[in-house]
């Protein structure tokens, strides 16, 4: 059963560990379960500035009840492989004095946070709208194509494919979007150094936002190509 993480825990760990932790009676398992939570509090206080610790949870292996080993007379060394410990990991307890023991404790960590999803079904290929979406509570650790959390992050972009409600949005599923068809007119923003010179000109594709296209100088019938940078407008370096 998951296990809540709370501001008193990560306290009582500090004041547990400012002294021997004999001197309480602790067993290993206590020991384990201390230096484990303080350790994952410290860890998401520093990566997210709105830590929550009521969002973070510790589930332990049932193996860890089973552990023999005597507590440790100094406060456990612990350390795990990536930046977060997030989703299942085994992590590395050291006891630092003579004949002192290591293991590995197996947790999982869970951390829940409102990511935005989508509200309704949004057709490939169309534009993100705010009413679409909404704020949703997911397990962060499961999230590995990442997340987002603002809706400005979001809104005004177009999906790359079909999505169905309750969708958490990635960046894979987002494209710019879609402001020039083929054949509208624009207007074609030479620039050079300060100068900057405006024409009128023709699509020759369609465009998306930061996008490169061809576009055809009205007057001189030249084509070049730019970069859409606004609805209707191409911007093209000299």
């Amino acid at each position: 059963m998951a296990k809540k993480l709370t501001r008193c825990i990560c306290l009582m760990s500090v004041i547990f560990f400012g002294q021997s932790s004999l001197a309480f009676g602790a067993t290993v398992q206590q020991q384990i379960r201390l230096v484990v939570e303080q350790f994952v509090v410290e860890s998401f206080t520093q990566e997210f500035a709105d830590f929550n610790p009521d969002q973070l949870f510790v589930q332990y292996d049932p193996a860890i009840t089973q552990l023999k080993q005597r507590p440790c007379p100094e406060t456990p060394q612990i350390s795990a492989t990536g930046n977060l410990p997030l989703g299942r990991k085994n992590l590395k307890l050291v006891c630092p004095v003579a004949n002192g023991w290591q293991l590995y404790a197996p947790v999982r960590v869970v951390y829940e946070m409102e990511v935005i999803v989508t509200a309704t079904d949004v057709d490939n290929g169309a534009t993100i709208h705010d009413h679409q979406l909404i704020l949703a509570t997911r397990d962060i650790g499961k999230l590995k194509q990442g997340y987002f959390t603002a809706f400005d992050s979001v809104a005004g972009y177009a999906s790359r494919r079909h999505l169905r409600p309750g969708t958490v949005i990635t960046a894979n599923l987002l494209q710019a979007p879609l402001v020039i068809e083929k054949g509208d007119q624009v207007v074609i923003v030479a620039k050079k150094g300060g100068l900057e010179v405006r024409v009128s000109g023709v699509a020759l594709t369609r465009g998306r936002l930061g996008k490169q296209i061809p576009v055809r100088n009205s007057k001189t019938k030249r084509i070049v190509r730019g970069k859409v940078v606004a609805s209707g407008v191409v911007e093209v370096m000299l």
